[in-house]
């Protein structure tokens, strides 16, 4: 733990057990299981992550028309499609079927679908409501409510970031705005994740996100204008970077 040997002086032994013994409870009453993976696999596992909210992202957005349709009630696009149309994504990303992963990171991808289906399937009266047009179902509230989900299941944190978010969630620590920064200055190669350890035995991963087609309704130009949902747009331009997906694992 961080800085652990400069509070061990000052904090009783029994105290800090008792602590200890606290946080325990905490989590074993919160539902939060605290995912603890070697060093060997945590790059892999957070590599895997990112990509797969990326593609169910991706899912979610290349439906908008569809589940802002207010002239449809049943859709199809139910908790099932979205998790087979996430998992066929990524395979096709990755070159990799998910049965051909090593069992902690097949699990933990499985997780991930799992808390993504639980999305979809709370969203469905929102997306199959008649009479409305836009639902409020983009990519950046499903991969904040997966993420929720999905760390609450597993004790990893996954979260989308960036500068500017509309939602206070998502705004970038310290160390996430310093990693955004070695994609806009060119110090990080686009399109590619880095990882990296802390003294504190926690392993970080950054993914970038860029604006994509679908994106540009809500986020394109002219900045200032309204979108759909009535908040001013940003004035992004296809391919612009927008933020990032950041993973943060415990480590052994």
């Amino acid at each position: 733990m961080m800085y652990l040997s400069r509070l061990w002086g000052a904090v009783p032994l029994r105290l800090f057990f008792i602590g200890i013994s606290a946080v325990a409870i905490l989590m074993l009453y919160s539902g939060v299981s605290a995912m603890v993976m070697s060093s060997r696999v945590a790059n892999r596992v957070a590599e895997h992550v990112s990509t797969m909210l990326a593609c169910g992202r991706s899912v979610v957005a290349a439906h908008q028309d569809l589940i802002n349709d207010a002239s449809k009630g049943d859709k199809g696009f139910t908790p099932a499609y979205v998790k087979k149309e996430m998992r066929a994504e990524f395979e096709k990303r990755v070159g990799l079927k998910l049965e051909d992963m090593e069992h902690q990171a097949r699990e933990t991808l499985q997780e991930l679908m799992d808390a993504a289906e639980d999305v979809v399937r709370d969203q469905q009266d929102n997306i199959n409501r008649l009479g409305v047009g836009f639902k409020g179902f983009i990519p950046a509230v499903f991969g904040r409510l997966t993420g929720m989900k999905f760390r609450y299941a597993t004790g990893v944190s996954v979260r989308q970031v960036t500068y500017e978010p509309r939602n206070a969630y998502n705004r970038a620590d310290a160390f996430e705005r310093e990693m955004l920064k070695g994609y806009e200055n060119g110090r990080f190669k686009p399109h590619l994740g880095y990882g990296w350890w802390t003294d504190d035995h926690t392993y970080r991963y950054i993914y970038p996100l860029y604006i994509e087609e679908a994106c540009l309704q809500c986020h394109g130009q002219p900045a200032g204008a309204l979108d759909i949902a009535g908040k001013p747009k940003e004035g992004y331009k296809q391919g612009d970077l927008r933020g990032a997906i950041s993973v943060l694992i415990r480590t052994d």
